[in-house]
């Protein structure tokens, strides 16, 4: 029905990451927050993660992983990212590291670790081709 009435969504799981994220001042900055939850495809994907048999974190994986590849295809294409971009694309990376160290913790469904399999591909793969060695903010995020 309305996706803001569903207890469990998207910005459930984003909250609880981001608090446990902002204690070791690797959490989003409130504008980067209103951004990413504002987005098309955050919103698409809060509105259908239940139709696939996720739970919230499985949504939000599958929502990083989303982003993580589309950042890293318009690279590929010859796209440059804003900086902006690229820093939500180390926090969802972040995010991704958050829910892989608690994911015992954490109710999942079976489904759930495949977006999670899903996420930590693309979060490897942007930390080999993407992270640069003077970007002191990418040696907190290597997996």
């Amino acid at each position: 029905m309305f996706s803001f009435l569903k207890k469990n969504n998207l910005v459930k799981a984003l909250d609880i990451s981001q608090k446990a994220l902002s204690q070791q001042w690797l959490g989003m900055e409130e504008r980067e927050y209103t951004l990413v939850t504002n987005l098309s495809l955050f919103k698409a994907i809060n509105d259908s993660f239940n139709s696939k048999s996720l739970t919230m974190w499985g949504g939000l994986m599958w929502f990083c992983e989303e982003f993580i590849v589309r950042a890293m295809k318009s690279i590929d294409e010859g796209k440059q990212l804003t900086e902006t971009q690229y820093e939500l694309t180390n926090k969802l990376n972040a995010v991704i590291v958050f829910v892989i160290a608690n994911c015992r913790k954490l109710k999942l469904a079976d489904n759930d670790y495949l977006a999670l399999g899903a996420a930590k591909t693309a979060s490897e793969n942007w930390c080999e081709k993407y992270f640069t060695e003077d970007n002191e903010t990418n040696q907190m995020f290597r997996l």
